[in-house]
C-alpha cells in the first residue's frame, strides 16, 4: 500500500500535478484568510446605549501553582474589578462603505486607543489600506456576548461594566 501511494505521489510530482494541488490549496487558504465567514449584522437604525455586566460564574475550582484555592466553583467574578479594558472596541461591517468611512474617521482621531473588530467584510484589504491591525469576530461570538444588534457599535469600560453604543449613521444625534 505504501509503495502504491509512493508511486502515485512520484507520478504527480513528475507531471506537475503535485505542484498544481499545492497552488490550488494556497489559493483556497489565501481566499479564506482575505474574507473570513462573517455575520452581516444589520446597520444600527437608532442610537442606542446600554450596559453589560461582564461577570462570569466560575464552573470549577481555580487554584494557584501551589494548589491553594483562589476561587471555589460557583464564584462570580467581574474581570473589570481586576483589570481595565485598555481600548475602545469598534465593531463594524467592512462591506458597508458608510460604516467603513465612519470607522476610519474615528480611527484617525485616536488610533492608539481603538481596537477594530470586523463582523463581516474584507479583513486583509482593510488592514493593508489602513495599515492597522483588525480583529475578526468569528461566528459573532463577541458581538452576541455584548448584545450588539446593530453596527457600528463602540464598546468601552464604564467602571465595572461595559458601555455599548450602537450608532445610527443616518442620525448623528
Amino acid at each position: 500500500m505504501l509503495v502504491t501511494i509512493g508511486n502515485r505521489l512520484k507520478a504527480l510530482e513528475e507531471n506537475g500535478g503535485l505542484e498544481r494541488i499545492e497552488e490550488e490549496s494556497k489559493a483556497r487558504y489565501q481566499s479564506y484568510a482575505e474574507r473570513l465567514t462573517g455575520v452581516a449584522l444589520p446597520r444600527a437604525t437608532r442610537n442606542r446605549t446600554y450596559y453589560v455586566d461582564p461577570s462570569i460564574t466560575i464552573p470549577y475550582d481555580i487554584k494557584d501553582s501551589q494548589g491553594r484555592l483562589l476561587y471555589p466553583a460557583g464564584t462570580t467574578v467581574n474581570p473589570l474589578e481586576h483589570m481595565n479594558l485598555s481600548k475602545k472596541l469598534i465593531f463594524f461591517d467592512g462591506d458597508d462603505p458608510a460604516q467603513v468611512e465612519w470607522t476610519r474617521s474615528i480611527l484617525k482621531q485616536n488610533p492608539a486607543q481603538i481596537k477594530l473588530i470586523l463582523t463581516n467584510g474584507p479583513v486583509m484589504k482593510l488592514m493593508k489600506e489602513w495599515q492597522a491591525r483588525l480583529y475578526f469576530d468569528q461566528r459573532n461570538r463577541l458581538a452576541s456576548r455584548f448584545g450588539i444588534q446593530g453596527v457600528p457599535a463602540v464598546v468601552s469600560q464604564d467602571g465595572s461594566r461595559l458601555k455599548v453604543v450602537e450608532h445610527n449613521l443616518n442620525n448623528r444625534d
